[in-house]
């Protein structure tokens, strides 16, 4: 505990002791305003820099993401945009596609239904701007 808070305890008198804090406070915020100052000028400076930066960065990335080619079902490498497409839906849909129907209704008895009949016919109604208020 500090003299001043020893002293306001003592007398019971809290002014000064509001005072002290008071100014604590705005020294605080000064410093604070100090601080963003500085941050501001500093990019203000560096700006053309950091946007070089990052464009470099943005640039490394996209040429690190692109995708050069895909190897198909069949093990051939290829780099036509049109096959590689077709290649990335073969898979994905290879991927997501279940061989295995027989236990289909057991598993979909198990999933909770959440949407009601009325729900489903409100929400795969036709739509028009009249509806709306």
């Amino acid at each position: 505990m500090v003299q001043a808070e020893k002293k306001a305890i003592r007398c019971g008198d809290t002014r000064w002791l509001k005072k002290l804090e008071a100014e604590i406070n705005t020294l605080l915020d000064k410093e604070e305003k100090m601080w963003s100052l500085r941050a501001r000028v500093n990019w203000l400076k560096d700006e053309d820099r950091n946007t070089r930066f990052f464009h470099s960065k943005a640039s490394q990335r996209r040429h690190r993401n692109y995708i050069k080619g895909l190897f198909d079902s069949s093990g051939q490498w290829t780099t036509q945009p049109n096959q590689v497409v077709n290649t990335a839906i073969n898979i994905y849909q290879q991927l997501f596609t279940t061989s295995n129907l027989e236990n289909l209704k057991t598993v979909l008895a198990e999933i909770p239904q959440l949407v009601t009949v009325d729900m489903n016919a409100t929400l795969t109604s036709t739509f028009t701007t009249d509806e709306v208020e």
